[in-house]
Parts: C-alpha cells; sequence; structure tokens
C-alpha cells in the first residue's frame, strides 16, 4: 500500500543518509533485515485507528471483494476485528462478503483496513451497504470474526465456482441468519443478493468496459450515521 510504501521510503532515506562509500552489501542487508522484521500489515493499519470524537451508536457495513481465498488475508481480518472489538461474518470465496457491525468509529477503521491494507489485485474491495443499527434489530452478531463456513456451513459450497473457487448461497445465507435471530442482518443481505452478491457459480454480471461487476460503475455508498445510543439500545448477543 501506499502508507507501507512510505514508510520503507522513510527508511531508506535514514539508512542512506547513515551509509558510508562501499556500504552498498551492508546497505541492502539493513533494508532487508527491516523489512523482515516489519508487520507490514500492522504498519498500514495504525494509519487507520478509530477517530477521536466519534458520533456514539452502532452501525454495520457489507464489503464486497471479487474473491477472498489467501489464508493470511483472512487472519489480518479476523486480529483487526479482535483488535477494534467489532462483530464480522466473512463469507470466503468468489465473491466474497464481510459484515461487521460495531461502533461507528470501530466500524469505520475496520472497513478501510480490510479494503486497503490488503492488496486485492485489480478488483476494488468496497462498501456496498450500511445501516444504523437499531432496537428491532434482533440478536447481534458475536463480537470477533467468524467464516460463514464455521458458521453456517450449508450454504457453502467447496470448489462451487467455475474456476474452482468456494462460494456461498447468499439467498441460504440470508434463510440461515434470520433463523438465528439476526433479522435485521438477513433482510439487508436478502436485499444485496439481487446485485452486490448475485452469482451463478461464482460468474457476476459485468460491466461491457471489462472492468469488472458491474456495480463497480456506481459509487460507493457512505457508511451509515449512528442512531444515538439513548434511542437504539442494544440487545445482547446469547
Amino acid at each position: 500500500s501506499k502508507i507501507v510504501s512510505r514508510a520503507a521510503h522513510v527508511k531508506v532515506s535514514e539508512m542512506h543518509s547513515k551509509a558510508q562509500q562501499n556500504e552498498a552489501v551492508e546497505y541492502l542487508a539493513g533494508l532487508v533485515e527491516w523489512v523482515q522484521a516489519t508487520e507490514l500489515h500492522e504498519l498500514a493499519a495504525t494509519h487507520f485507528m478509530p477517530p477521536r470524537g466519534t458520533p456514539l451508536g452502532h452501525v454495520r457495513a457489507f464489503v464486497r471483494f471479487h474473491h477472498v481465498a489467501s489464508s493470511m488475508k483472512r487472519t489480518y481480518l479476523k486480529l483487526w476485528a479482535e483488535d477494534l472489538g467489532v462483530a464480522a461474518l466473512l463469507a470466503v470465496g468468489q465473491p466474497a462478503m464481510l459484515l461487521a457491525e460495531g461502533s461507528a468509529g470501530a466500524i469505520r477503521a475496520y472497513v478501510e483496513r480490510a479494503t486497503k491494507c490488503p492488496h486485492w489485485g485489480p478488483t476494488p474491495a468496497r462498501l456496498v451497504s450500511s445501516s444504523p443499527t437499531g432496537s428491532n434489530d434482533g440478536t447481534l452478531l458475536p463480537l470477533g470474526l467468524v467464516e460463514v463456513s464455521d458458521r453456517f456451513p450449508v450454504t457453502v459450497k467447496a470448489a462451487g465456482t467455475y474456476n474452482g473457487r468456494e462460494c456461498t448461497d447468499f439467498v441460504g445465507l440470508a434463510a440461515a441468519l434470520s433463523r438465528a435471530g439476526h433479522t435485521a442482518v438477513a433482510r439487508e443481505l436478502q436485499e444485496l443478493t439481487c446485485t452486490a452478491y448475485a452469482h451463478n457459480e461464482g460468474r457476476v454480471e459485468e460491466a461491457l468496459d471489462g472492468s469488472g461487476w458491474v456495480g463497480y460503475a456506481s459509487p460507493e455508498p457512505q457508511l451509515a450515521e449512528p442512531v444515538s445510543l439513548s434511542v437504539a439500545k442494544r440487545k445482547p448477543a446469547r
């Protein structure tokens, strides 16, 4: 990411200013040692922290990815959910979904980390829907990140896409979430099954210009404004 690149540039400048003539080997060895000792994704994540003065209240957010397969990326999404104290549900495969609930500031930081820190290739990872949470939303998702294949395995098909990736039956997932008491989440996901998460064995409606999913042509939505905690009393998860 640009954040990591800037940090690396600063480190190179520091080493260059200290390097003497004929010290090229030591210079390069020092740079390699810095890269090996630095947790680059964590370095990037420190730039996406909950902002101060964030309005009280909770929101949820749905993020769409072309696909998620990397165990490293999945690990970071899990670590960041724990770090920020948010609840998240991840559907890996193609297309992939990240659903997150939590305080507005934490969700903003989490979505930014999830979409901007890892490299997602030529197709962007982006927010596709967001809403404030309320007292009639049903049961909350449990804190931390859980994968759909662990919580709702019947909705996931291994090697179910045309190119052999895992895929999720999002209509079935919405129904499973509803049965589990996550009523608002299920309702919002059901609406997205016709747009952001619509697919046929991993194939989606493509833009004519070859830029990928047709939805990328639409403006990315803004993260929802939270309802005051005094209005939206939270129902604890079981």
